[in-house]
């Protein structure tokens, strides 16, 4: 009986699948910081039965942007990993 061999995956695929990992969690990273610099971008208060909110638009912008960048990263290793 010939010796069963193993079905491994040559090490440059190995690598591959490793690198689009890495960069699949870097994008959930940076989409969920997002996700809280957007919700801490806006304040609200209450002075003498009046509410009042602020909201800080360049800490809104930055949020878009990190939520961005993170989803850009996840399909970037999401197609790293799926490319052969």
């Amino acid at each position: 009986m010939p010796p069963r061999r193993s079905r491994q995956l040559p090490r440059e695929a190995t690598l591959q699948k490793l690198l689009g990992m890495i960069i699949v969690i870097g994008g959930i990273a940076l989409a969920v910081y997002g996700i809280i610099l957007f919700g801490d971008s806006g304040e609200s208060a209450s002075f003498l039965g009046i509410d009042v909110s602020m909201q800080d638009n360049d800490m809104r912008m930055q949020s878009f942007m990190f939520m961005g960048l993170g989803l850009v990263a996840l399909v970037g290793g999401l197609l790293v990993m799926k490319k052969r």
